[in-house]
């Protein structure tokens, strides 16, 4: 993963696990599972 793109997935996780979200859709589960805190990782999905 790039640094821009890791950066703007980490901003992505942040605002979602702040929100409350209960399910995070992407296609790049890994990349985001790398960036998001361990509480919020378990809640990212595929559409």
């Amino acid at each position: 993963m790039d640094w821009p793109r890791a950066i703007y997935d980490g901003l992505i996780m942040t605002a979602a696990a702040k929100s409350g979200v209960d399910v995070i859709y992407t296609w790049d589960i890994d990349d985001f599972k790398q960036v998001s805190p361990p509480d919020a990782a378990k809640r990212i999905r595929t559409p």
